[in-house]
């Protein structure tokens, strides 16, 4: 905002950055749910001995647990979200965690800094986005969070066939 109290991003870039960080919540609270009911319902003795807690990780998690006998039914549609998810982890991590460093003067560009990690390096870098970007983004990420939903529902309902969460499963009906 400048001294005059114009707003330099537009209301639809901020609503579609709230968007994606939005899905991108409830995507991570699916994950999270399947993988509570995988951890203690559908254990087996290869799984890591720890709860996952990155989206890489509990990506692998995911993956290594889909070998699970009981998940047979939905291996192949599971694979593909958790291949879906690792592809666009990137765009949504500068979104959401790249502070924005400039603005366009009409508003529909922003200038994001990138800081990426390694083991002994911090690496920094600069993305232009824009609204319609984002907005791809936010549609993403929507369509995401519903397979995510969906999946993490379909897990729960393979461990626990005598009380089934009653939601409309698609792809995961397995």
């Amino acid at each position: 905002m400048d001294d005059s109290g114009e707003v330099y991003t537009s209301m639809d870039f901020l609503a579609a950055v709230g968007a994606v960080a939005l899905n991108w919540a409830v995507i991570e609270g699916a994950l999270d749910f399947a993988i509570a009911t995988i951890f203690h319902e559908l254990r087996n003795d290869k799984m890591e001995p720890e709860i996952p807690r990155g989206l890489e990780k509990k990506i692998a998690f995911l993956r290594q647990s889909l070998r699970h006998p009981k998940l047979a039914p939905i291996r192949a549609q599971s694979r593909a979200l958790l291949t879906a998810l690792k592809n666009t982890k990137d765009e949504r991590h500068s979104l959401v965690h790249g502070p924005v460093m400039a603005v366009a003067d009409h508003g529909d560009t922003v200038l994001t800094l990138q800081i990426r990690y390694t083991k002994t390096r911090h690496r920094l870098s600069s993305v232009e986005v824009t609204t319609e970007q984002v907005e791809a983004r936010a549609h993403t990420a929507h369509a995401l969070s519903d397979r995510a939903t969906r999946f993490s529902v379909a897990v729960f309902n393979i461990a626990h066939p005598e009380k089934p969460i009653d939601y409309p499963l698609g792809e995961f009906a397995g």
